[in-house]
């Protein structure tokens, strides 16, 4: 699930590589799926197993700082046809404040401080 995840943020875009004929997905407005930044917490629901996680060290942004992004696979709520089949699983996140510095307080509004979420969260993984 980590690889996927560094495939997501390696092409810093949600947009379909090949979208679904079905799904309604106007191209024009695709500037509104790219990441310009590495989000703090990224959810990927899938079928794979549940996980909550942090992403490797070894994974960088282009400037080489290493990413500090929270990995959530909630997994599916429903599973099976027609509600039958057994529950599924939720995520439940708790993101603790942070502690307020007086660093943080004097410093430059625009300036990016790292905050490390993924060290402050507190990730449940409920099954129904």
């Amino acid at each position: 699930m980590c690889r996927l995840a560094s495939h997501v943020l390696g092409q810093q875009s949600f947009a379909p590589l090949f979208p679904n004929p079905a799904m309604p997905l106007d191209l024009r407005q695709s500037r509104h799926l790219t990441l310009s930044r590495s989000p703090d917490v990224l959810l990927l629901p899938s079928r794979l197993a549940p996980l909550a996680q942090p992403l490797p060290s070894s994974l960088r942004t282009e400037d080489g700082e290493p990413l500090d992004t929270l990995l959530v696979n909630p997994g599916s709520l429903v599973r099976g046809r027609g509600g039958g089949g057994g529950g599924g699983t939720f995520a439940v996140l708790d993101i603790h404040p942070l502690p307020e510095e007086p660093s943080v307080a004097a410093g430059d509004p625009e300036e990016l401080l790292p905050h490390q979420v993924a060290s402050r969260t507190k990730v449940q993984i409920i099954k129904i």
